[in-house]
């Protein structure tokens, strides 16, 4: 059967809407794609001229179980078309996110091949929350000699930028605490050294976690990697390491900016 070996693999454009659908006959345009990791792929825009909803990739595999390098060669692709639409429609074009995460999506392929995408979207409304009025001013008024700083720790926490740019400015803030006419001394690795075993358990690699940040640290401020000429952006590995070390990173930074500053900590998204 034509279908049984090809999945389709949805990345949403905002807004969010109340149904996705995909037979094929909504496809705007759709590319043959040799990426640089072998896999033979397709990518496609869905939806109307005026509105559209979703990005497609279409790949073939056994089982929905894709490697590291489908999945890479997923986000780059997803990625790109993205960016394309920012350049040539709406430079305010983005995902679609829910609670701060990607909404996607996945399917098989009918008997004839061709994308059976159909769900619906029901977005539930949580609780008001109400601006601790007393802590907001004062926080502005206590903060705000060092409000590079603190920008920094608020973009470090906004799901909806770059995972490489959130990383960096978590990175920034480090440089600001730790580092005194463009050195490090021992200050950043004491620092860090406690936290070592827990680091330890996120399975993120060998080595301790000074040696982690600073690595990650050069993957995501670089976007050349080894000997590609072309521009690749953070790989999804890369991606995928950032984003088991942020949260105990975000932990860290947060207790010491907390202790250093007399800030009322919030907990960041994934802690």
């Amino acid at each position: 059967m034509a279908g049984e070996k090809i999945w389709y693999y949805y990345k949403m454009i905002a807004p969010v809407r109340e149904c996705y659908r995909d037979d094929g006959t909504r496809t705007l345009f759709q590319i043959p794609v040799l990426h640089e990791s072998g896999a033979e792929m397709e990518v496609a825009l869905i939806g109307e001229p005026s509105a559209p909803e979703s990005i497609r990739i279409r790949l073939e595999n056994p089982t929905h179980n894709f490697t590291n390098d489908q999945w890479e060669a997923i986000n780059h692709l997803a990625g790109y078309m993205l960016t394309t639409l920012r350049l040539v429609h709406d430079y305010s074009a983005d995902f679609a996110r829910y609670s701060g995460h990607e909404i996607a999506a996945w399917t098989q392929a009918d008997k004839e091949g061709r994308p059976t995408l159909n769900i619906d979207v029901k977005v539930m409304a949580g609780p008001p929350r109400h601006i601790p009025i007393d802590e907001v001013r004062n926080t502005f008024a206590h903060t705000f000699d060092n409000r590079a700083l603190f920008n920094a720790l608020a973009d470090s926490q906004r799901t909806v930028l770059p995972i490489q740019y959130r990383y960096l400015c978590l990175f920034k803030v480090l440089e600001h605490e730790f580092k005194i006419a463009g050195k490090w001394g021992d200050r950043l690795r004491l620092f860090l050294q406690p936290h070592d075993a827990e680091f330890q358990q996120l399975d993120c690699g060998p080595g301790t976690l000074l040696r982690a940040v600073n690595d990650l640290r050069d993957k995501a401020a670089h976007i050349k990697t080894g000997k590609r000429s072309d521009v690749v952006g953070i790989t999804w590995r890369d991606a995928g390491r950032i984003e088991k070390v942020m949260p105990l990173l975000h932990r860290i930074v947060l207790n010491h900016i907390e202790e250093r500053y007399g800030l009322t900590r919030r907990s960041p998204p994934g802690a």
